[in-house]
C-alpha cells in the first residue's frame, strides 16, 4: 500500500485555490458546486402517498440530492503527435463518457494537443489558473514532471489513490511508487506499460535499395558507418538524411549520448529534470548535464552533421515529429526508443517499408516512470473526479481503446486474429482518429494490439518488463522543490540554448560558455550539489 500522508482531502480544493491565486488566478475561480462522481444514484424512490401541505411547502428532497450527484465534469490534456479531427474527437469523448458517466458520475473533456506545443501551452494553462484537473506530465521543459514538482504545481495524491485509485495502485510495486513521490507524498501517477526501452535508428528501405546500401546498414556499428550511408544520400537523392524533432533534435530523445561505436553509448540516469543526474561512466558522481565534455562531444557530433546537410535546417522551429517527417517524402531516418510494445506502430508511422537496427539497450531507471506521468496540477477543480476517471482509465479496456484508436467499425476494425487494422478503404491519412501512443493513457496492456504486432505483444512485453534489469541507481528521486527559483531560471536558460545545440544551428563553444555561465548564475552548482547530498544519504540507507 502506499505510505499516507496527512489528511487533506477536505482542503483539497482550498489549496488549490491558493496556488492557483499565487499564480495570478482568481480567488472567487475554482468553487465546484458539484461533487466528484461517486456512481451513486439519489436513491429517492416515491411511496406512492399524498404529500401534505407542509411537504408541498419543504423543498424537494430529491431535487436536493440530484443538485448534490450532480456529474462532474474533469478536463483532461494529453500530447499527441497526430491531431484528431474535431468531429471524431466528439464522437470518442461522447463514447468515453458513457461509460464515465454511467460508472463513476464523471464526465470528462479531452483535450489533446500538438506535441510541439504543449509545454509551453500546458504551462500557460497553469500559470494562468485555467480549468484543468488531470494532465499527462512531458519529456522536458516546465511540463516535465521534475519541473512541477519543482514549482510545487502537482496536489499529492495519497489520499486520493487510497479512496479513489486502489485498482492503480494493486497494479505497481512500492518502490515504483517511491520515484514519484517527495517525501512520502505521492505527486504522479506512472504509466503502466513496457518500460524496457532501446533506441533504434530506422531508414527507408526502398533508398537503401536504389543506392545499393542495405547490407552495409544492417551491419553498422558506429556513427563513422552510419555517415556513409548519410553521404550517399545527400549525394544522391533530394532527401535530408535524419529526421527530428524540436524539443531534442535527432540524437538527445533518449538520454543516451552517441559519438563512436553504438555499443559505447554514455547512459544518462536523469534525477532532476532532463539535466542533472549521472553518467554511466561515473555513477557517484552527480553533475550539470551540459558541463560535460562527453554533451559537448555529442552536440559537435550533430553541429558536424548539420553542416554538412545531414540535419533539417528547420529541425530548431519545426513542430512535426520525426514520424510525420518521414511520412511526407522528405526524409530518409530517424532515431527512437521505443519499448518491445511500441516498436512496431512507431515504425509504422513513418508509412514506408523501414529497415530499422537496435542501436543500445537501457536498463530501467527511475525516470523510466517518473518521467511520463499523469497528475492532478493545484488548479484542478475537481481532484476526486479526475482520480477517480484516471483509475477507470487504468482499468477500463473500453476507454483505453477509445483513446488509442477511436470508434470501433469507424476508425479501426478488429480482425480476425485479434489485432486491429483501419477499415477497408481507409488508411493513417484518411482516418479522421488514430492516435495510437498505448503507452500513455494508463494502461498499455488492456490496449488492443495494431496489426504488424504479434497479437500476443502484450503478453510478451509484460514477461519483459517483469525480468527487466534495473540501474543501480533505480528507486532514487530527487526533491528539488525547495529550488522552485532555481529551477525556474535553469529552465529559462536551457530553453534559450539547448534547443540550438542539440539541433546543430548554434556554436557549440560559445553556445555552451554562454549556457553554462546563465545555469551558474540561475544556481545550477546549489541544486547539483542538494541532488548529491540526496544521492549519497540514499545509497548509504540501501
Amino acid at each position: 500500500m502506499l505510505k499516507q500522508g496527512r489528511k487533506w482531502i477536505a482542503a483539497a480544493l482550498a489549496v488549490s485555490l491558493l496556488s492557483a491565486a499565487a499564480l495570478g488566478c482568481g480567488s472567487g475561480e475554482g468553487q465546484s458546486s458539484s461533487s466528484a462522481g461517486s456512481g451513486q444514484t439519489s436513491g429517492n424512490e416515491e411511496n406512492g402517498t399524498a404529500a401534505s401541505s407542509e411537504m408541498d411547502s419543504a423543498p424537494d428532497e430529491s431535487e436536493e440530492n440530484a443538485a448534490a450527484e450532480d456529474t462532474a465534469e474533469v478536463t483532461m490534456a494529453f500530447f499527441t503527435a497526430v491531431e484528431p479531427s474535431q468531429d471524431e474527437l466528439q464522437a470518442v469523448e461522447d463514447a468515453i463518457n458513457a461509460i464515465s458517466e454511467s460508472q463513476i458520475n464523471v464526465h470528462v473533456d479531452m483535450l489533446p494537443i500538438a506535441i510541439g506545443n504543449y509545454d509551453q501551452q500546458i504551462n500557460l494553462m497553469v500559470a494562468g489558473g485555467e480549468k484543468l484537473d488531470l494532465m499527462a506530465t512531458f519529456f522536458a521543459g516546465s511540463s516535465s514532471f521534475t519541473s512541477m514538482q519543482a514549482q510545487n504545481q502537482c496536489m499529492p495524491l495519497n489520499d486520493l489513490m487510497d479512496e479513489y485509485g486502489q485498482d492503480i495502485a494493486a497494479l505497481f510495486d512500492e518502490d515504483i511508487f517511491d520515484a514519484c513521490s517527495k517525501d512520502g507524498e505521492l505527486l504522479g501517477v506512472p504509466m503502466y506499460k513496457d518500460n524496457v526501452s532501446n533506441v533504434y535508428l530506422s531508414m527507408r528501405t526502398d533508398i537503401l535499395e536504389e543506392l545499393g546500401l542495405t547490407e552495409k546498414a544492417q551491419e553498422i556499428k558506429s556513427m563513422a558507418d552510419l555517415e556513409e550511408i548519410y553521404t550517399a544520400v545527400v549525394e544522391n537523392t533530394d532527401l535530408i538524411p535524419i529526421a527530428s524533432s524540436r524539443a531534442a533534435g535527432p540524437l538527445h530523445a533518449f538520454n543516451v549520448l552517441f559519438t563512436g561505436n553504438f555499443e559505447d553509448g554514455i547512459v544518462f540516469s536523469k534525477m532532476a529534470n532532463d539535466y542533472i543526474g549521472t553518467l554511466s561512466t561515473d555513477p557517484d558522481k552527480v553533475v550539470n548535464l551540459y558541463s560535460t565534455p562527453e554533451y559537448k562531444a555529442s552536440v559537435e557530433l550533430v553541429k558536424d552533421w548539420y553542416d554538412k546537410g545531414f540535419v533539417y535546417k528547420d529541425s530548431e522551429t519545426s513542430t512535426d515529429s520525426n514520424y510525420t517527417q518521414i511520412a511526407s517524402g522528405k526524409f530518409f531516418s530517424t532515431f527512437f526508443a521505443a519499448e518491445n510494445a511500441t516498436k512496431i506502430s512507431t515504425i509504422a508511422s513513418c508509412e514506408y517499408d523501414m529497415t530499422t537496427i537496435e542501436l543500445f539497450s537501457k536498463p530501467l531507471e527511475s525516470s523510466s516512470y517518473n518521467t511520463n506521468t499523469w497528475v492532478i496540477p493545484v488548479t484542478a477543480r475537481e481532484p476526486e473526479a479526475a482520480m477517480e476517471f484516471l483509475n477507470l482509465m487504468y482499468t477500463n479496456k473500453e476507454i483505453v481503446d477509445l483513446l488509442n484508436y477511436g470508434i470501433e467499425g469507424t476508425d479501426y476494425v478488429v480482425k480476425e486474429d485479434g489485432t486491429y487494422g483501419y477499415p477497408e478503404g481507409l488508411d493513417s491519412t484518411t482516418v479522421k482518429y488514430h492516435i495510437d501512443m498505448t503507452w500513455l493513457f494508463g494502461n498499455q496492456y488492456l490496449a488492443g494490439v495494431w496489426e504488424g504486432d504479434a497479437p500476443d505483444t502484450r503478453e510478451i512485453s509484460k514477461e519483459i518488463n517483469e525480468k527487466a534489469v534495473r540501474s543501480e541507481n533505480f528507486g532514487f528521486a530527487s526533491d528539488v522543490s525547495q529550488f522552485g527559483t532555481e529551477i525556474a531560471g535553469i529552465t529559462s536558460a536551457v530553453n534559450e540554448f539547448v534547443g540550438g545545440l542539440q539541433n546543430g544551428t548554434a556554436d557549440v563553444d560559445a553556445s555552451l560558455e554562454a549556457l553554462n555561465e546563465k545555469l551558474t548564475a540561475a544556481g545550477m552548482d546549489t541544486v547539483v550539489e542538494s541532488v548529491q547530498q540526496q544521492f549519497d544519504q540514499w545509497k548509504a540507507g540501501k
